[in-house]
């Protein structure tokens, strides 16, 4: 198995106490607490829950909190409605 160093070419840094400025991609182990911490950033432009049914090039209409997609392909009259108690953020 492949060390952090070998695939990074960094060492993991051993502290005694979380850093005050961390910063983004900084990784290093906690000796105190004996956890292994790291800063990463992460976002999304939007997301949603994933339609039901797989299918191609069907259409779909709605507002922020509420959609509806039907058709497809392959052919198929399903439509399926997403409401936003059911939308993951």
């Amino acid at each position: 198995m492949a060390t952090y160093k070998e695939i990074f070419g960094k060492e993991v840094k051993f502290l005694s106490s979380d850093p005050v400025n961390e910063v983004e991609g900084q990784i290093w182990y906690n000796t105190t607490s004996r956890t292994f911490k790291s800063v990463v950033a992460g976002a999304a432009w939007s997301s949603a829950s994933p339609i039901i049914t797989a299918r191609a090039t069907g259409a779909g209409f709605g507002t922020q909190t509420a959609a509806v997609m039907a058709g497809g392909a392959p052919y198929t009259t399903l439509t399926e409605t997403l409401l936003e108690d059911q939308m993951q953020v």
